[in-house]
């Protein structure tokens, strides 16, 4: 007996050199989406914002995603991710989200000073910096482009 079990298993591989994967990971990979980077439009307006109002409500989360054309739960995911770079930046550490919006006007009655959210001031302010929005920052040509 010449062939044993093991020899007949290397030879043939060895005989075979495409390996066939599970049938599982093919799926897998088919099925997966792909990562798709937002646009510098997009980014513009998410940082704009941003800059205004570091903490959004439920309703201001809808506003932003009706301007940036995501989902609510892209909007809030992305500001959670920029929070958390924020965080991370060492304190001389430039910003790499304001090349977005330095170009564009700020509405500086409301910086470093926005109501807590849930109260009338708050929904007033954020309506306030959305009539800015849009009076002053969209009608800025080649600035906000897709």
């Amino acid at each position: 007996t010449a062939s044993s079990p093991a020899s007949s298993l290397t030879s043939s591989s060895a005989r075979s050199p495409s390996i066939q994967f599970p049938l599982w990971t093919q799926c897998q990979k088919d099925t997966r989406k792909s990562r798709r980077p937002y646009s510098r439009y997009t980014v513009t307006i998410l940082s704009w914002w941003f800059h205004h109002l570091p903490f959004l409500t439920m309703e201001e989360m809808e506003t932003v995603s009706m301007l940036s054309s995501l989902s609510r739960q892209q909007v809030k995911v992305w500001w959670q991710n920029r929070r958390h770079s924020q965080r991370g930046r060492q304190a001389g550490e430039a910003d790499p989200y304001t090349s977005h919006i330095h170009h564009l006007p700020t509405h500086d009655g409301v910086l470093g000073q926005v109501p807590e959210p849930g109260t009338g001031i708050r929904s007033a302010v954020a309506q306030d910096i959305l009539a800015f929005f849009y009076a002053r920052v969209l009608p800025c040509k080649g600035v906000l482009q897709y």
